[in-house]
């Protein structure tokens, strides 16, 4: 009776709360799932599963793709797919992908031969990318000449210092040396 009643008072209200909470929630969560309680079933002879789940295989007139045999035994083109469509579309992607690598490239030569290779030239894109190109050079040009002058005033500041540092060091150095060879010559007569 005693290990009970001391059981009882290490209990603590907070642990039993937290515990009862979550006990409902998981309660209610799996109870009340909405997926669950709005999706139709199929007819009790057949499967029971979801239409859109990845356990029903269709059947009869529900089939999207006819049986062509082979290794996945159905085509490999969506038929819901507009064939018309598809050719003038991966057209499109095609130049498009295209004209991102010419304006994204920064290599002049290559852009420039990329530009002139194409059946349809437009000059004005390539003399756009043109200018860009000798732009950004110069800008990197005149950036690293900057860095390059700011570095080495760094270091020639740095020089300065360290050789000022260096003359009151010997300096400081040569009066230790001296005083200790003052000291040992007054020991050595004491």
């Amino acid at each position: 009776m005693r290990r009970v009643v001391a059981v009882l008072k290490n209990l603590r209200p907070l642990k039993v709360l937290t515990a009862f909470v979550a006990s409902v929630i998981l309660f209610l969560t799996q109870a009340c799932n909405p997926a669950d309680a709005t999706a139709p079933r199929q007819s009790v002879g057949e499967q029971s599963a979801r239409p859109n789940s990845n356990v029903y295989v269709p059947k009869g007139e529900n089939q999207h793709s006819p049986y062509e045999g082979g290794m996945n035994n159905f085509s490999d083109v969506d038929p819901r797919i507009d064939s018309a469509n598809v050719k003038a579309k991966s057209e499109f992607l095609k130049e498009n992908a295209e004209r991102n690598v010419i304006d994204e490239s920064s290599n002049i030569g290559e852009v420039s031969r990329r530009i002139l290779g194409k059946k349809n030239e437009n000059a004005k894109d390539f003399g756009d990318t043109l200018r860009e190109g000798a732009q950004r050079t110069a800008d990197k040009a005149q950036n690293t000449s900057s860095d390059f002058i700011k570095g080495t005033q760094r270091g020639i500041e740095n020089i300065k210092d360290n050789a000022g540092n260096a003359a009151s060091e010997a300096g400081r150095s040569a009066r230790n040396k001296a005083a200790e060879a003052g000291n040992a010559v007054r020991d050595a007569v004491d």
